[in-house]
């Protein structure tokens, strides 16, 4: 079986540009701004994707990129913000490599008019 999910637009990524909030007399290290506003907007969208209950094991987990531009950026920071998302949506069960399966990332070039990632999903 495989499911497909298309994500519209740029992807954050969580690990960088990180910021310190305070709560409680404590610092936490939080992801940045355009990363939990992505986070949110995306949670929002893959519900009607939500299987009746996490897919417990996958074959492969395929990623391809489709660049608003030429910058540099890391496609495994992004597959890794998706993967925390397809977690959180209870898509997948976890993003341990035991669940995932093979993790394939592909560059596919720029798409100005419609950056996008589109995530199969064999299991």
């Amino acid at each position: 079986m495989t499911k497909k999910i298309t994500l519209f637009g740029r992807i954050p990524s969580k690990k960088n540009s990180k910021r310190f909030l305070w709560k409680g007399g404590k610092q936490y290290l939080v992801p940045s701004e355009a990363h939990e506003a992505w986070w949110t907007e995306h949670m929002y969208k893959l519900k009607k994707h939500q299987p009746p209950s996490p897919i417990e094991e996958c074959q492969k987990i395929e990623f391809s990129f489709y660049m608003p531009d030429n910058r540099k950026t890391d496609l495994d920071n992004k597959a890794s913000s998706i993967l925390d998302l397809l977690k959180d949506c209870l898509i997948i069960k976890d993003d341990a490599w035991q669940i995932t399966g093979d993790v394939l990332l592909y560059p596919m070039g720029i798409d100005r008019e419609n950056p996008r990632c589109e995530v199969v999903i064999s299991y």
